[in-house]
């Protein structure tokens, strides 16, 4: 039978309220009499305008920032917004003793920009893009075992050969894979080479997330899948990164352009 998917779980509510306990205000209910008899239910509206910074987003922000690594944490914050978010990150981050640097567009509502920088955030006015501006105040993205080996493949082509494999009138295992082995360091230069960066000048390698040498690389042979089932990998690895990265820089400004 099929189970709808909660994306937010009644214990995971539960915990962020108890994480962030103290740190917002408990903001009031207020009902909404002739709203609600115009949508044909009972109506309260919660005056989260009556919130620190004056709006939710603190909620979200401490809960986020309570979950981190204390280390991570310790380094600062870097994110984009147009107003709310930046004002909750930057009070956030203020009041848990790290920093917290905005990317904010030069028309950002000016109380909005002086709010964010009452509240201890250091502001990044642009004119340009957001996420080119944000990408520019990254000086580095720390990194464990840049020989490790990995075989990275594409969702969509697994996905087709698990498709391939329910086709067949007898059940067998199979491997899809790539078969082309690729170190984290090669990972790290085509993504950054995907934004016109030289990956040596930002890669970090911090020891705490060596591994101990692996006895075999984790590479996949897919031999078997490709002569029963017909299957063959169609995306080649600079593609599979390039997309990846793509993808990653429309979310980024989406979330800027919602924020």
């Amino acid at each position: 039978m099929y189970q709808r998917r909660v994306l937010v779980s009644l214990e995971e509510v539960l915990a962020a309220r108890d994480r962030i306990e103290g740190r917002v205000h408990r903001t009031p209910t207020f009902s909404a009499t002739t709203l609600g008899r115009l949508a044909g239910v009972n109506l309260w509206l919660k005056a989260e305008l009556l919130q620190r910074t004056g709006s939710f987003k603190p909620r979200g922000v401490f809960n986020k920032l309570l979950s981190m690594d204390p280390g991570d944490l310790a380094r600062g914050l870097v994110s984009i917004s147009a107003g709310n978010h930046a004002a909750a990150l930057a009070y956030g981050a203020t009041s848990l003793g790290t920093k917290a640097t905005i990317v904010m567009p030069e028309t950002a509502v000016a109380s909005k920009i002086d709010a964010t920088r009452g509240y201890g955030g250091d502001v990044v006015l642009t004119g340009g893009s957001l996420m080119e501006t944000c990408l520019g105040l990254q000086r580095e993205l720390t990194l464990g075992s840049l020989n490790a080996v990995r075989d990275w493949s594409f969702a969509g082509d697994t996905m087709r050969g698990a498709w391939l494999m329910l086709q067949q009138e007898t059940a067998d295992d199979y491997v899809l894979a790539s078969g082309v082995p690729h170190t984290v360091a090669e990972l790290a230069r085509t993504a950054f080479a995907c934004v016109d960066l030289d990956a040596e000048r930002y890669v970090r390698v911090d020891a705490a997330l060596l591994r101990p040498p692996e006895a075999t690389p984790s590479v996949g042979d897919a031999s078997k899948a490709r002569k029963r089932l017909g299957w063959e990998p169609t995306m080649r690895f600079e593609a599979l990164v390039e997309r990846m990265v793509r993808a990653d820089l429309r979310s980024l400004e989406g979330v800027a352009a919602g924020s």
